[in-house]
Order: C-alpha cells, then sequence, then structure tokens
C-alpha cells in the first residue's frame, strides 16, 4: 500500500542508550493484526451501513471495553459489540432491524487470518521463540523480562502503551497510516507481519 514501509524499520534507541534487543517471547495482537475483518464490513453494508462504519464500531467497541476494564467492569464481547452498532446506527439515521448484531457477531466468529500470518509465526517458532496470541482479556508471560517481551500490533495505541510498560514494539502498519505523533514510536514498523517479525528478529540479542 502506498506509504507503507516495503521492509522493516528500526529505530534509533532511545537517548537513554536502553538499546531494543530481541525478544525472547512474542505476544501479537488477533483483532485486526491476525484476522482480516473484511466479511464484517460486508455485512455491516448489507445491513445499509456507510462505507467506514466498521471502522466507527469497532473504535466503540474498543472505547467501551477500554472504559470497563479501567473502572473494573466486565461485559461479554457480544454485548459490547451490539451497544457499539447500535451507537453506530443511531448515530448515522440507519434502522437496522432486528437480528443485525447477531448477524455481525456471527461474521466475526468467522473472520480469516491474513494471508501472512502462517509464514510469519512459522518464523518465529522456528527460532525457539514462544509466540502467544493476545486478546483483551491480556495474558501472563512466565520466564521473560518485560525488557526481553515483545508486543506486536496493527494499532498503534497498543504499541504504545506497550512501549510504556518497557515492551518492545513492533507495529504492522497494513494501511499506510503514520503513527499519531503523540504515541511513542514503535520499535520496529512494516506493512506486515512478516516484515515486523524479520525486524524484531533482526534486533541484537545483547
Amino acid at each position: 500500500m502506498a506509504g507503507t514501509p516495503a521492509v522493516p524499520t528500526a529505530l534509533p534507541a532511545p537517548p537513554d542508550g536502553d538499546h531494543p534487543r530481541r525478544p525472547l517471547t512474542v505476544a501479537v495482537d488477533v483483532n485486526e493484526t491476525l484476522t482480516d475483518l473484511r466479511p464484517v464490513a460486508g455485512v455491516s453494508a448489507r445491513l445499509g451501513l456507510a462505507s467506514g462504519s466498521l471502522d466507527w464500531w469497532f473504535a466503540v467497541l474498543l472505547r467501551d471495553g477500554i472504559a470497563l476494564a479501567a473502572s473494573g467492569g466486565l461485559a461479554r464481547f457480544s454485548d459490547l459489540a451490539r451497544a457499539a452498532l447500535d451507537e453506530v446506527s443511531a448515530a448515522s439515521g440507519t434502522d437496522l432491524g432486528d437480528g443485525a448484531g447477531a448477524q455481525v457477531i456471527e461474521a466475526m466468529g468467522r473472520v480469516p487470518l491474513h494471508p501472512d500470518v502462517v509464514a510469519a509465526l512459522d518464523r518465529v517458532a522456528a527460532t525457539g521463540v514462544p509466540a502467544y496470541a493476545l486478546t483483551n482479556t491480556g495474558a501472563a508471560f512466565a520466564g521473560a523480562p518485560v525488557e526481553r517481551l515483545a508486543l506486536v500490533a496493527v494499532h498503534p495505541w497498543d504499541t504504545h502503551g506497550a512501549a510504556a510498560a518497557g515492551l518492545v514494539t513492533g507495529w504492522v502498519d497494513r494501511t499506510g497510516r503514520p503513527c499519531p505523533a503523540v504515541f511513542t514510536s514503535p520499535v520496529v514498523r512494516a506493512g506486515d507481519l512478516a516484515g515486523v517479525v524479520a525486524g524484531l528478529l533482526a534486533l541484537p540479542e545483547e
């Protein structure tokens, strides 16, 4: 895509001299990083929502999930998805009718992987570096100090948060959009998962 780096880009070390090192463990975000949500976009179009509504719906879903998590609340993904769809449909003046939420949730359950995923994860596995799929439920990674743990994600807010926690970060820039200037730049950036994996594995071990 236009504007997307063709090769992984390792950024300069931070001013304090803390050079990022090759990760001992890799965590990969699931939604949009591993999975392709275009089938969900097809459902939203058939329901009568305008182009771009999927991004809007997903942003609302994430917003509400983050707000609940930050306040100690819990909700099922299906309930968050339906609430987000209700907000988007009301704001756009679209009457979706009964069953719309179920259609979107069903589509989410059958989204495919991006074509680059299997080969990229196979490359990680071949090095002996453990890799984990990371959802909004979080996970515990035993045996790896935080500075040797990498988070790979398609969302720059995820990599920003991981950088703030001291992790090595890899941004899968599938859309060619710029990284928001208010966020910490990722250590590695590439246009696909394979490029990010290559960049992380190329980091110095010590």
